[in-house]
């Protein structure tokens, strides 16, 4: 996982990753696929009123996109998504039939090596953003 800033409207991954390198978001990722310190670095893209998008894990530098399983658990605190998706700008993300994700960020996060009482995670669990 990468930060990587762009300008512009995103392109949306269209549903959680599968495959080998399942979305993290999904419950049944292989956890501790990435280190915990990605998951404390990219906290603060589910904190509310946050201005920073979750990539998508398979995406690159050239070609960036937002992670589909963030869309639909972790960004609804993001107001620049939701112009976005109120614009029709990108899309709303579908779940496939059978997959389960995490219900926020802060779940996903501690599923993956991070402490519950991590200081990243603390604006999530007092706002606790839902996905949009």
């Amino acid at each position: 996982m990468t930060s990587v800033d762009y300008q512009g409207p995103p392109a949306a991954q269209r549903s959680p990753c599968a495959g080998t390198e399942r979305c993290p978001w999904r419950r049944d990722a292989v956890p501790g696929a990435f280190p915990a310190d990605a998951f404390r670095l990219s906290a603060p893209t589910s904190y509310p009123d946050s201005d920073r998008r979750f990539g998508c894990h398979s995406s690159s530098a050239e070609a960036p996109r937002v992670c589909a399983g963030w869309l639909l658990r972790g960004a609804s605190g993001n107001q620049q998504v939701l112009e976005l998706l109120e614009a029709g700008l990108i899309q709303v993300p579908t779940l496939p039939p059978g997959v389960e994700l995490y219900d926020h960020y802060a779940e996903m996060a501690v599923s993956n090596g991070v402490p519950k009482d991590d200081p990243a995670l603390s604006p999530i669990l007092r706002g606790r953003p839902r996905g949009v």
